[in-house]
């Protein structure tokens, strides 16, 4: 119980006696309870006198609370006839009382799908149920947190706690595949199925200092993109125990990831152990204050004593999460070894228990703490900067310790669908939305048209709005042949080859919110006078024009990911043709890799965008990881 001071009014000649007593402190509960019958003479006097009783008594029978869901002895319907007819079965199986009411633990171990295939659930899949709506993406094998339920918790939430706080989100769903072997051969074998070699040279890569943000190719001869992975060094590479090397991929195409790197080891005949890994888990932290969260969990590391470098790699050992969140302090040399095994909180004995109290009661007053479990992780940048956050990677049995130690320093956990939010703030390519240029991109397309379709046949032909009919009519395949993600030169001449395409973000800043199944344009001179030329007393916009709205032409781009309607500012990803930008640079340029566009929404008028192309302003288009 949090404790109270009780301040006595200053009557000037009790000055000396007040200084050298001391604050005194009082427990509400103690209080409460010592005056129970004076409270209760006062509060029944009142309800006699005004003729009306107080509390929830007070309210109508309607808006009263009946919570009765949680009793144990509720009065079942035909008990006696369920009774007879399990003891007629026999041996039937039987759950104790104990199990019966512990669902949770019980649906957690769940291994199979409605329709038979196999499904995971996170470690801390009983927390996230218990505030998020849960949802099982197709081909993920995952059951996943989606948002959270009901209003109020969108985008502006999600806007302002990245500004503001820090996002949290339990990132373990991804596979993550372990490589074993000499330090020559694992890197043979990771150069043949990567596109970016380059950065797996790096003497920081090599010494395990630095992450690498790659693209997993399906062959060495096609060369086509399967998805974009993390790679990092598990541990330093030498010649006694060889190397190590961790590659997160996303859950869809780990499948397809595992063929590309076992035909390597058939065709190049390397040797090194290749397989996927449930032995990690992995938590993502983003935002303004994902530094001072940092800081919290781990207070022996020393963040200011390196400068932060772009995926750089911090390797530490620190105490439980959950006593470091609460500010616990713990002798740094009577820390044990690390643990791989995370405690439960029952394990807590009386000694933490008490210093845990001590610490939220009485801040004040350092406290030190014995007997608390150490764990080793892994720290990874995010980005440049602070803002753009932090990779924590531990063992897979400190996942739910350390998120609970993370949700304690005050950072908001974020589902599946306001984390790809997070990509639209950031400007980030989110895995498999904006990569139409392989096949799990354009799976998820052509299944998000198919759910536009199933929508529209159990709705009435009358209730069949013109923007869904306009959405399902651009269900036409979308062939991407390749998607620049490295600055080109041949980017600014206009001489690549066709159905080649470069990622831009969209930004409507005058009107109107992009949607899914939206088409570009290149505009003409009446919308760019409209809404790019200045006001003036000569020269009117005519934004009122009804051709402002009209587009023409081919389309020479589709949007992939939107924000949320909420948003004030619509945000997007799109695709656009490459060759059609020195066009667009040439007569709609907005400043350094910036450009003019028209977007087309399905059943609307078109609204004006702006587009920053990426592989012009930054020499890599990194995705969102």
């Amino acid at each position: 119980m949090r404790r109270v001071v009780a301040l006595a009014p200053d009557d000037g000649a009790s000055a000396e006696r007040k200084r050298g007593s001391g604050t005194k402190f009082l427990r509400v509960w103690d209080f409460a309870t010592a005056r129970a019958a004076e409270l209760l003479a006062t509060t029944s006097a009142i309800e006699e006198r005004t003729g009306k009783k107080l509390g929830v008594q007070s309210l109508p029978r309607h808006l009263r609370r009946r919570a009765r869901s949680f009793a144990p002895r509720v009065t079942r319907r035909r008990p006696n006839l369920k009774r007879t007819r399990e003891g007629r079965a026999g041996d039937a199986f039987r759950r104790a009382r104990e199990a019966t009411r512990r669902r949770g633990a019980l649906n957690a171990r769940r291994r199979l799908n409605d329709d038979g295939n196999e499904v995971k659930t996170l470690r801390t899949h009983v927390w996230h149920a218990k505030r998020f709506a849960m949802r099982k993406p197709l081909g993920w094998g995952w059951i996943v947190p989606s948002a959270r339920p009901g209003r109020g918790r969108g985008w502006r939430f999600i806007m302002r706690s990245i500004s503001q706080s820090a996002i949290a989100h339990d990132s373990s769903y991804n596979t993550c595949f372990v490589m074993k072997g000499e330090a020559k051969a694992v890197r043979a074998a990771l150069v043949k199925v990567v596109l970016e070699t380059k950065a797996l040279r790096t003497e920081a890569f090599k010494s395990g200092q630095r992450a690498s943000v790659i693209h997993v190719l399906s062959s060495a001869k096609r060369r086509r993109i399967i998805a974009p992975a993390l790679v990092y060094h598990a541990r330093a590479p030498n010649s006694e125990d060889g190397s190590e090397v961790h590659i997160w991929v996303h859950p869809r195409v780990s499948e397809a990831v595992h063929k590309a790197f076992s035909r390597i080891k058939v065709d190049e005949n390397v040797q090194y152990d290749f397989k996927a890994s449930d032995a990690f888990a992995r938590v993502d932290i983003i935002g303004a204050k994902a530094f001072e969260v940092i800081q919290r969990l781990v207070p022996s590391i020393d963040l200011y004593a390196e400068q932060h470098t772009q995926r750089g790699i911090r390797r530490f050992v620190s105490m439980d999460p959950r006593a470091a969140a609460c500010e616990v302090k713990v002798d740094g040399s009577a820390l044990e070894n690390p643990s791989e095994t995370a405690p439960t909180q029952a394990e807590y004995d009386a000694s933490r228990i008490a210093s845990r109290r001590a610490a939220l009661e009485r801040p004040w007053e350092e406290t030190s703490a014995i007997g608390v479990k150490a764990y080793s992780a892994m720290l990874i940048n995010r980005g440049p900067v602070a803002m753009d956050g932090y990779t924590l990677i531990v063992s897979a049995s400190w996942n739910l310790p350390l998120w609970l130690g993370v949700c304690q320093t005050g950072a908001k956990p974020a589902g599946i669908a306001e984390w790809l939010w997070c990509a639209r703030r950031f400007g980030r390519a989110a895995f498999p939305d904006d990569y139409l240029d392989t096949k799990a991109g354009s799976d998820a397309r052509a299944e998000l048209f198919d759910s536009v379709s199933k929508i529209k046949s159990k709705m009435p032909l009358g209730k069949v709005s013109s923007c869904l009919r306009a959405l399902e009519a651009r269900t036409k395949d979308v062939k991407v042949r390749r998607v620049l993600r490295v600055a080109d030169e041949k980017l600014d001449l206009g001489t690549l080859p066709s159905e080649t395409m470069v990622r831009v973000n969209l930004r409507c800043p005058w009107a109107g919110q992009p949607t899914l199944g939206s088409e570009l344009y290149i505009p003409n001179d009446v919308q760019r006078d409209a809404w790019c030329s200045k006001k003036s007393e000569t020269k009117s916009r005519r934004r009122n024009d009804t051709t402002v709205g009209k587009v023409s032409g081919e389309p020479i781009g589709y949007i992939t990911s939107v924000s949320a309607p909420a948003a004030s500012v619509g945000l997007a990803s799109a695709l656009i043709d490459a060759n059609a930008l020195k066009s667009l640079t040439e007569n709609f340029s907005r400043g350094k890799g910036k450009v003019f566009i028209m977007i087309s929404p399905p059943g609307k008028p078109a609204i004006p965008a702006e587009a920053v192309v990426i592989i012009s302003t930054e020499e890599f288009d990194e995705p969102w990881w």
